[in-house]
């Protein structure tokens, strides 16, 4: 069961918030396929406001390693990153 129009805007309003597309996700109260793949359902505004926060500190939190990786990556062939995105060195 979908909820009231409204309310619906409003849910689609918090997830517009989330930058990547796979977070933008929501399901009603029961929805059976989101229940078997471990999925929350039926979570209310407050919810998905809260939720906005854990997401993007996740997602900071992935780009930062990824940096990290590539950066040890490029150090492993000579080529320094600096703090600010800069490099020096020779591919």
């Amino acid at each position: 069961v979908m909820p009231p129009p409204e309310l619906e805007a409003q849910i689609v309003a918090v997830l517009s918030e989330r930058a990547a597309e796979p977070d933008k996700s929501w399901y009603p109260r029961g929805h059976q396929w989101a229940m078997l793949n471990g999925f929350p359902t039926g979570q209310s505004v407050e919810d998905l406001l809260a939720e906005n926060r854990e997401v993007a500190r996740f997602r900071a939190a992935q780009d930062e390693a990824r940096k990290a990786r590539l950066a040890a990556i490029l150090a492993e062939h000579g080529i320094e990153v600096r703090p600010d995105g800069t490099f020096e060195g020779v591919v």
